[in-house]
């Protein structure tokens, strides 16, 4: 049986060699983690909100808390979209560190 903290039952696409060459990839994937359980807390307490029509509702003034999850919903998007594209920077960062010769750690 395998000790419940061994690293190998970690369930997560970053590996030690990754975090030792971009650290702070570890961020930016436990940011995208939250943020994507966020998102969809959100839409489990507001299903309105996956009505093409909801925008234009008239009760809609008289619910605040949508009208602010929905802004939560587009920041949140941008947000995981600008994480995405730093997650693929640093990818592309670790094949070029990748390819030259390793003689020295990388801090």
């Amino acid at each position: 049986m395998k000790h419940p903290r061994d690293p190998r039952e970690i369930v997560t696409g970053l590996t030690p060699e990754m975090l030792a060459e971009t650290p702070e990839q570890a961020s930016v994937e436990a940011l995208r983690t939250v943020l994507d359980v966020t998102l969809l807390a959100l839409i489990a307490a507001n299903p309105e909100m996956l009505d093409d029509g909801w925008t234009v509702m008239p009760e809609r003034a008289q619910i605040p808390c949508l009208r602010v999850a929905h802004r939560i919903l587009g920041h949140g998007h941008a947000l995981r979209r600008v994480l995405v594209r730093y997650a693929r920077l640093l990818d592309r960062q670790r094949e070029r560190t990748a390819d030259r010769p390793n003689t020295d750690l990388p801090f």
